[in-house]
């Protein structure tokens, strides 16, 4: 049952308006958007449960898009009306779980996000491992997420000019993921050039076969970031034995635990330097590989299965 379905799954789908709905029916509904699916759902009877992936605050947006932080509001509104009538509200972290709390929903639990083990392991992709492998000179920043304003790459850029200028002359930093606002990643590649800092990479979205040989070529993963639900690429990072140093924002603190390192004030110089001091520190470096990977087994498949069962196992008992 969708508003619009892709064309590759059209056959089968229901538009939601011509959908016969039960009052014992169960409706997951996956919110991170404005939509009219939540107008909508709040006035069916039925068995109701939001997935609730998260909403950027739209403050983060506003400069740089106002019409999506517009979007953005409204999402966030199209939730109050549902708190009331849902019979479970899920959040992928406790942080979200405090928003959803915020909004009024009365029942609610944390579920984190399954971590696929086969994507993980993807083998890296042999042109980017070379390319990047041919020119490495020096240590490797990454930094893997949406190139979204609230993600604020311009705050790594600034640690990534001190680290260069200060400690390491042949770093190179790489920031994977899709470009998010067109206004922002603009204004960031302005940004990197009035610094006059070199070897700054913008790759945008990659597959995953060149997303693991960028994490197989980091020598540690840095994160400015402000607003995180969750934070897969964080835990793709531990997975990959990667050292993440991050500032203490959102879910991360929940989801990367005692796995990372953490900071509470952005003080460029004092990061620059706390990263100098993991990339030479070997051994450093191989406690916090084992915790990062011990701590990326706590979203394995038998971990989710089991709390999905925690959740839901009453609902799905075969009848007597």
């Amino acid at each position: 049952m969708v508003q619009q379905a892709a064309p590759e799954r059209t056959p089968g789908a229901v538009h939601y308006r011509d959908a016969d709905i039960r009052p014992d029916d169960v409706l997951v509904y996956h919110a991170a958007h404005a939509s009219p699916l939540g107008a909508w759902l709040a006035g069916v009877d039925a068995v109701k449960i939001v997935d609730y992936h998260g909403i950027t605050p739209p403050e983060f947006v506003r400069a740089y898009d106002p019409g999506l932080a517009v979007a953005l509001s409204k999402a966030r509104a199209e939730l109050e009306p549902l708190a009331a009538g849902t019979t479970l509200g899920i959040a992928h972290s406790r942080y979200m779980e405090r928003e959803l709390e915020g909004i009024g929903f009365r029942n609610t639990a944390t579920l984190p996000l399954l971590v696929d083990p086969a994507r993980l392991a993807a083998p890296p992709d042999v042109a980017t491992a070379a390319r990047l492998r041919a020119g490495k000179r020096g240590h490797d920043l990454l930094f893997v997420s949406r190139m979204a304003p609230n993600k604020r790459i311009e705050d790594l850029l600034k640690v990534f000019a001190v680290y260069r200028r200060a400690w390491d002359r042949d770093a190179r930093l790489f920031v994977v993921g899709r470009p998010d606002t067109r206004a922002y990643v603009e204004a960031l590649q302005r940004f990197a050039g009035r610094l006059g800092v070199e070897e700054v990479h913008f790759a945008g979205r990659v597959s995953d076969p060149a997303l693991a040989a960028y994490y197989a070529s980091a020598d540690v993963f840095v994160s400015m970031s402000e607003h995180e639900g969750f934070g897969l690429p964080w835990v793709e990072a531990m997975a990959s034995g990667i050292p993440v140093i991050a500032y203490a924002a959102g879910a991360l603190p929940e989801t990367v635990g005692h796995a990372g390192i953490f900071f509470t004030e952005k003080r460029y110089e004092d990061v620059a330097a706390l990263v100098d001091a993991v990339v030479g520190d070997p051994a450093l470096r191989a406690r916090l590989a084992a915790a990062g990977r011990e701590r990326v087994a706590a979203f394995g498949p038998a971990q989710f299965e089991a709390r999905v069962h925690q959740l839901f196992g009453a609902w799905f008992q075969p009848a007597a």
